[in-house]
């Protein structure tokens, strides 16, 4: 299998489990420890936050962040856009 298909096979798979995933639509998290494993956040802001990743995918798309902390635990997919 070439590196291309592998990409693309692991996009697909990807894209498959984000769909099964919960939304968050347009939150304003402050102060908080979030656990982001397995969650999708879309435009949502996070404020002082310690977000922290341990095994799950998760992705953040149009979110905005300000003074937060990222901790990872194990090796973790972030999709940020």
């Amino acid at each position: 299998m070439s590196f291309e298909s592998k990409v693309l096979a692991f996009k697909n798979l990807y894209d498959e489990i984000s769909r099964k995933m919960p939304l968050v639509e347009g939150k304003v998290f402050k102060d908080e420890y979030i656990n982001a494993d397995f969650s999708r956040y879309s435009k949502c802001t996070f404020i002082n936050c310690t977000i922290v990743f341990e095994f799950g995918i998760c992705s953040f798309i149009n979110c905005d962040f300000s003074g937060c902390a990222f901790e990872e635990k194990k090796e973790a997919l972030l999709h940020l856009f």
